[in-house]
């Protein structure tokens, strides 16, 4: 997702890092299971987790919402530069792998189940209206999550236009409760919770023996719900202890441990590649009929971890740099 992994690094915040990768990889295990039905490979020993791993779209929504009041706290924006700021960590990688889709749909639309894009929805897909306006997930499916935090951002930053310091949340606030009221999810809300942790974390002590708990507390929160389908009311179920981790996360030593600060820092290459690694490594997995069918998940899992970490090396981070003007050599990890 898109919260920067430099907002996070710049903060020291290396659990949150780690958070991330675990946010992401959950995602990808939910659809690894979801598709080994559809590919008639169905789970046995991760079957339990059917239905589970959407949980990481809830802990990025209140990650998103803490970092953006944390790091603006920090280093203050204008609402501009904010905006200017979010849209580039968004819209380059993600118009990029949607028109990858768009064009995979011209060329091999036998891949493709269902309707295939049409100019409206690609419209709307760019503009992240796909679901307000078509009431239809965007080309690049999974960016129906980016359509919520580009409503957060725009709404973020009209809150910075006001001369009050409480005025992201204001708007924030406001925002979410009247398009819940039109019908959208409660889901939004997490944002505002996550914003509400980053006003908490400034006012506790550094010293926090309870953080532990708070992490016991959230994962157990998490796992009340395995083995069932998605929550109707998921900002109880899967949000209140998403924050009850990012808060117990704060409280603790910042790991600095190398491999979950990398997949920390791909985790939004890792979230959007999966629409696309997915599926071409089931295809892929063909070649090998009798391969049990979770070690055949397993491999598309790190599989797509590893599709994921490519991803950010060899496109995200490129792409982010071109608008600092730095060199395109490859960055470090």
């Amino acid at each position: 997702m898109p919260t920067s992994s430099a907002d996070v690094q710049d903060a020291r915040l290396g659990n949150l890092q780690a958070l991330r990768a675990v946010a992401a990889l959950a995602v990808v295990v939910f659809h690894v299971i979801e598709t080994s039905v559809h590919q008639q490979r169905p789970v046995l020993g991760l079957a339990p987790l059917s239905g589970w791993g959407a949980w990481g779209v809830d802990l990025f929504f209140v990650l998103s919402g803490f970092v953006m009041v944390y790091t603006q706290q920090r280093r203050p924006r204008s609402a501009g530069r904010f905006l200017a700021d979010r849209l580039w960590r968004i819209l380059p990688l993600y118009w990029l792998l949607t028109l990858t889709v768009l064009l995979l749909q011209l060329l091999r639309p036998g891949l493709f189940h269902g309707a295939l894009a049409d100019g409206r929805q690609v419209l709307a897909s760019l503009g992240f209206a796909s679901g307000a306006w078509l009431g239809r997930p965007p080309v690049l499916w999974l960016g129906w999550t980016l359509e919520w935090e580009m409503a957060f951002y725009l709404l973020f930053t009209l809150g910075l236009l006001l001369p009050w310091r409480a005025g992201p949340t204001l708007c924030v606030g406001l925002g979410l409760a009247a398009l819940i009221a039109l019908g959208a999810d409660a889901l939004g809300l997490e944002f505002l919770l996550g914003m509400g942790l980053a006003a908490l974390h400034r006012r506790l002590p550094s010293q926090r023996p309870w953080a532990p708990w708070l992490l016991a507390l959230g994962t157990l929160g998490l796992l009340a719900s395995l083995g069932q389908p998605a929550p109707l009311q998921r900002l109880l179920h899967w949000g209140l202890p998403a924050a009850l981790l990012v808060l117990g996360a704060l409280g603790l030593r910042q790991t600095r441990w190398a491999p979950g600060q990398w997949l920390g820092d791909a985790s939004y290459s890792i979230y959007l590649v999966q629409a696309l690694s997915i599926p071409a490594l089931y295809r892929l997995m063909r070649l090998w009929p009798g391969l049990q069918a979770d070690l055949v998940a397993l491999s598309v899992i790190a599989g797509t971890a590893l599709a994921g970490l490519a991803c950010h090396r060899w496109l995200e981070q490129p792409l982010l740099r071109l608008r600092r003007g730095a060199p395109l050599s490859p960055p470090r990890p």
